[in-house]
């Protein structure tokens, strides 16, 4: 079982099992398969009040998608997951909400997702600012109390949520690993680490994360650049005969 923010504050047990793993920790028996369905529903239906994430929920067997000499038993299966599931979220005593979260909504088994079922469908994009500061601020908890992250999610547009995550997570294991407490310097080099590629190839692919996310008019050397997301770029010794400009 685990908690997120939302969960958390509702006072409600979430758990957030992987449908693919109802294969992959079975031995592939229809019968050991169902029996892994029965026991993830159960525990969380049991547990009363909470939330039920089924994360790649796009593994649950589509018919129309999958090998015809092996439909006969997915489908078996996907009925009985769709029965268990409708149980879980109307039963008398039913008080368990269920999401499905995918990539691939269009991989959905039509019965999965007609009304009464999952059919409510919400979109979730890329975070923007404000959601990329909420969500290092969560990940890094008491780290990094009183920084301004509002530099941060500037440079690291297009990010997703859980690159966002492993950037305060891989943070704390480098301070963790140094027997200190977190610096900025540790969130800046997952954020933008130090570039490591020939300075030639970083121009010719006009990807110089110090020009193409702050922006602003720069000048800089040929020198290999290493971004600082609280500060700006910096910049190795200077080399008149190479320095070069871009505008925003």
């Amino acid at each position: 079982m685990d908690q997120f923010a939302g969960s958390g504050s509702l006072r409600l047990q979430l758990f957030s099992p992987s449908v693919s793993s109802w294969f992959a920790s079975t031995g592939g028996y229809l019968n050991e398969i169902i029996r892994q369905v029965d026991t993830v529903i159960g525990q969380a239906s049991a547990a009363g009040h909470g939330i039920l994430v089924l994360e790649e929920i796009e593994c649950n067997p589509n018919r129309y998608a999958v090998d015809q000499s092996k439909c006969e038993s997915l489908v078996a299966l996907k009925s009985h997951n769709l029965t268990v599931l409708d149980s879980a979220m109307s039963g008398a005593t039913s008080s368990l909400t269920i999401i499905g979260a995918t990539n691939f909504p269009e991989r959905l088994d039509e019965a999965l997702v007609r009304p009464g079922r999952l059919n409510k469908v919400v979109r979730i994009g890329r975070p923007d600012g404000p959601a990329t500061v909420g969500i290092l601020r969560q990940h890094l908890g008491r780290d990094l109390a009183d920084l301004d992250l509002g530099p941060v999610a500037s440079i690291c547009a297009g990010a997703t949520g859980s690159q966002i995550a492993g950037w305060a997570k891989g943070a704390r294991a480098t301070a963790r690993a140094a027997g200190r407490p977190m610096t900025h310097a540790d969130l800046g080099a997952q954020v933008a680490p130090a570039e490591t590629r020939d300075a030639q190839e970083v121009w010719a692919n006009k990807d110089v994360m110090g020009l193409r996310r702050l922006g602003s008019t720069a000048v800089c050397t040929l020198e290999t650049p290493t971004l600082d997301p609280f500060g700006g770029s910096h910049f190795g010794a200077n080399h008149p005969d190479m320095t070069h400009s871009s505008g925003s």
